[in-house]
């Protein structure tokens, strides 16, 4: 009778193992357990509705190994405003499509609802149709102190104020190598590739769908409020807009198409980024992204050049001034804030000397767990400790 009670009580100590380890993990993915070195793996539907389920994730490593046909599903946003994605997402130069997102009321609308200090790159987003309040954006609804680096969006997407074919809102971001070819439609800051910019930089992107509006409506930008650009350019027959508020060069479809005019795509990386459509097959003669156009630190293809820079950082000691919101109508001075919320909630703005974006697509921002993420490891390794403690002093007693 001893014996069975001792090894009852090793099986019970030995199951509880299992539950704090599973605790551990989250999410059944394709693979991967989301660190840096073994990111997880989404390589299906059900995987990306798994990621878009599990806040507890959005701090992790994410790796796209196939491109993904929602089929016309309805999808929530990855990121929050209480619980934004501060992780890394690498698509690998896949695809996801045909999806629709349809959160009219919400203020953080997008495949990405919000990003902080987070890393997106080499994802395309065809055909997912995006409709939201504030901060809507066909990749992103709003960007805090994130790097987007070779993606593109080509879906409708509607809403309120800061509307965006790529990202709603960006606030000290850094957007690279992207760009956006959907219609977007909104009432205040309203551009193709961007609602309203407030600091950041956006290197060598490119907009050339339709844009309707009512106040501050632009090609590239909506609103530009000490946004760096350098070489974005826009169509301004596609697009409808002859002017972006600061933001970008204009340009003709001649002279955006192949051939491409000298004066276009200055100082693009067309070896390893940038492809020429020289036949209007892939992208209707305009550029598209290689499909590794974005290597992780350590892990460029032979032959090719050094990884494309991931755009300008913020001035050191460059900080957004208090000021007031606008009224409804006015034109924010340079270096007022725009209202609705637009500063970031997670924190302060990065330390000084600390690029926001630094690592690519191998690690967040900072290189390090992320709190949330810490403790739950901490908690789980107590629980271990502690069970099989039990377990050997009952197994020292018993004896």
């Amino acid at each position: 009778m001893q014996k069975r009670r001792l090894k009852a009580l090793l099986w019970l100590a030995i199951l509880a193992v299992g539950i704090v380890q599973s605790a551990n993990a989250t999410a059944a993915y394709s693979g991967g357990s989301g660190t840096e070195a073994a990111p997880y793996l989404i390589s299906k539907a059900a995987d990306w509705i798994a990621l878009t389920n599990t806040p507890t994730d959005w701090d992790k490593h994410f790796n796209l190994t196939a491109d993904i046909d929602f089929a016309g599903a309805t999808l929530t946003p990855v990121g929050k405003v209480e619980n934004s994605f501060s992780g890394v997402f690498n698509g690998n130069g896949h695809k996801v499509r045909n999806g629709i997102i349809n959160l009219p009321t919400s203020e953080y609308t997008g495949l990405f609802g919000r990003l902080y200090m987070s890393v997106i790159c080499n994802l395309g987003v065809e055909n997912v149709s995006v409709s939201g309040n504030i901060n809507v954006g066909g990749l992103v609804g709003y960007n805090a102190y994130g790097t987007i680096t070779s993606c593109y969006a080509t879906g409708a997407v509607s809403g309120n104020k800061y509307v965006g074919g790529l990202v709603g809102y960006n606030e000290y971001g850094t957007i690279t190598s992207c760009y956006a070819t959907g219609a977007v439609s909104g009432d205040q800051y309203v551009g193709n590739l961007l609602g309203c910019a407030w600091f950041g930089a956006i290197t060598s992107c490119y907009a050339t769908g339709a844009v309707s509006g009512n106040q501050w409506v632009g090609g590239v930008v909506g609103m530009n409020l000490s946004g760096r650009y350098s070489s974005c350019y826009w169509n301004r027959e596609t697009t409808g807009r002859t002017t972006s508020t600061g933001g970008g060069e204009s340009r003709t479809t001649a002279e955006m198409t192949y051939p491409y005019a000298e004066n276009t795509y200055v100082g693009w990386d067309f070896d390893t980024v940038w492809a020429a459509d020289t036949d209007s097959s892939v992208n209707s003669g305009y550029p598209y992204l290689r499909k590794q156009a974005f290597q992780p630190e350590g892990e460029e293809e032979e032959g090719e050049g050094e990884t494309p820079g991931e755009g300008e950082t913020p001035a050191e000691g460059e900080t957004p001034a208090e000021g007031e919101t606008p009224g409804e109508g006015e034109t924010p001075d340079e270096g007022e804030t725009p209202g609705e919320g637009e500063t970031s909630t997670e924190g302060e703005a990065p330390d000084e000397g600390e690029t926001p974006g630094e690592g690519g697509c191998c690690q967040n921002n900072k290189g390090l767990m992320a709190p949330s993420a810490l403790k739950r490891h901490l908690l789980g390794d107590w629980l271990l400790i502690g069970v099989s403690m039990g377990a050997l002093l009952l197994l020292a007693r018993r004896k």
